[in-house]
């Protein structure tokens, strides 16, 4: 269940939030700004480089959609590492190799987004495909380290996003509005600021409109809009986090406490959550379950 939900609610939300049609191209944009490069030519190829990753990316969500993962994955794969984009692109592969059951290959993917480097680039989506790789590999002690590094890691992210949703500023997200203000570009941004803020605001088409015309209001006003939506997404992310959470103890810690034999009843509540429908096992979805830390389900047939 948890899949089928990360995948299709999840991996569709960057189509929403990213706004290809209102982005700019940030790194070719401060191009822009250093070299004063406002000829027709430099602008045409700007647009054009946009508008390409724009259909690379809406043909690989589109091969994905259909099912045809291989396709996709070509698709993903041609997105250049200096763009914009690459990191939303790897984070999709990442979703087509473990819908292949390339499980290694996805692992790999999200490993080079969900690290310190890029933390300021990345929401909580790579944590949660990380984990959900993990749970499929039944390593249990790697699920609970990737839990523990996204509180860590994201915290401040997500503590930040939601404060900002309902208009407060905390002293790093103040600093980086008086920032670009002043500057009228949010080049000189340190990365703390930039790890506050709504994910890639600078592709905003009216962020930027509002940072070069020091338009206060306009750009709070957008922020706060942004933030928005990424508060919701994130809550949504979290109850997914939470529940492969609840998997993992469930799988690791009952066997060890009450035996591999002995069987060990999961009580219903009005609290708990229940899936109709599909043919999965969870342990919020069973009035008795047996699990065995030492038995992989996904290489025994059961589907996770």
């Amino acid at each position: 269940m948890i899949l089928r939900d990360a995948v299709t609610l999840i991996l569709l939300a960057p189509v929403l939030s990213l706004g290809l049609a209102s982005e700019v191209h940030a790194s070719k944009l401060s191009d822009a700004a250093k070299n004063a490069l406002d000829t027709k030519v430099n602008v045409t190829r700007l647009g054009q480089g946009l508008k390409d990753e724009q259909a690379i990316l809406s043909r690989a969500r589109a091969a994905f959609k259909k099912g045809r993962f291989k396709q996709a994955a070509e698709e993903y794969a041609k997105i250049p590492t200096s763009s914009d984009r690459w990191p939303i692109a790897r984070e999709e592969l990442a979703w087509t190799s473990l819908r292949m059951k390339e499980y290694q290959m996805a692992a790999a993917q999200v490993r080079s987004l969900t690290n310190d480097y890029l933390k300021t680039q990345i929401d909580l989506e790579p944590f949660l495909l990380q984990s959900i790789v993990q749970l499929y590999s039944c390593d249990y002690n790697a699920v609970f380290a990737t839990l523990g590094d996204t509180k860590a890691k994201m915290g401040d992210y997500v503590g930040g996003v939601e404060a900002l949703s309902k208009g407060a500023l905390n002293e790093d997200q103040t600093k980086a509005v008086e920032h670009m203000m002043a500057k009228k570009s949010f080049e000189g941004l340190q990365p703390e600021s930039f790890h506050v803020l709504p994910r890639r605001f600078y592709l905003d088409k009216k962020a930027n409109q509002a940072i070069k015309t020091a338009n206060r209001a306009l750009l709070l006003e957008r922020l706060k809009s942004m933030a928005t939506a990424e508060n919701r997404r994130n809550h949504k992310i979290l109850q997914h986090l939470h529940l492969v959470e609840v998997e993992a103890i469930q799988r690791a810690f009952i066997p060890n406490q009450f035996g591999s034999k002995q069987l060990t009843e999961i009580k219903k509540d009005k609290d708990t959550m229940i899936f109709n429908g599909d043919q999965e096992l969870w342990a919020d979805e069973v009035d008795k379950t047996q699990a065995d830390l030492f038995t992989c389900d996904s290489k025994t047939g059961r589907t996770l």
